[in-house]
Parts: structure tokens; C-alpha cells; sequence
């Protein structure tokens, strides 16, 4: 995915340099997933779960450092979720 440019669709061109957005984002979710579920919905997670929140939400030398060689494919960006549990305890 990463040679066909398809783990930074959705970033500007200044990152990924190619000039793709969301509705194309979407075909290649879809495409994938058509062929197998797993690939469409790891790229989904790379681009929009993990490299989206960096580009988001994260200073400009954390974006240089993970967004741009997240985008290009050189690296596979993964997200991991935590649910705090509640206390159990019976409040008094």
C-alpha cells in the first residue's frame, strides 16, 4: 500500500504529494475491503486512527517526525484503545 501511495491518501500534497481526499480515501477502503476485510481496514486504521490523529493533534516537529514517513509507507502506523474500568466498590 505504502509504494501505491495509499497510506497517506488523505494528506495534503505537501506531505504525501499526490492530490487524492476523502472521496478517493473511501474507494480504496472499499476496494480493499471487496477483496479482503483485513487489508481495508488496515488502512483505514493507518490512515485515520493513527496517522490522522498525529496530524491532527500533534506539534509540527512530532508531525515531521511521524506523519511524513507514516504518509509515504515507510512506517505502519497502528491505534490502541483502553477502556478505564469502574471503580466496583460500593460508595457508602
Amino acid at each position: 500500500m505504502g509504494e501505491l501511495g495509499l497510506t497517506g491518501v488523505i494528506f495534503p500534497e505537501t506531505i504525501r504529494r499526490r492530490g487524492m481526499g476523502y472521496v478517493e480515501y473511501v474507494t480504496v477502503i472499499e476496494e480493499n475491503r471487496a477483496r479482503l476485510c483485513s487489508i481495508g481496514l488496515s488502512v483505514a486504521a493507518h490512515n485515520s486512527l493513527c496517522t490522522n490523529h498525529i496530524y491532527q493533534y500533534a506539534s509540527e516537529s512530532h508531525k515531521q517526525k511521524y506523519v511524513t514517513p507514516l504518509a509515504k509507507g515507510e512506517k505502519l502506523g497502528a491505534w490502541g484503545l483502553t477502556e478505564r474500568v469502574p471503580d466496583q466498590t460500593p460508595q457508602e
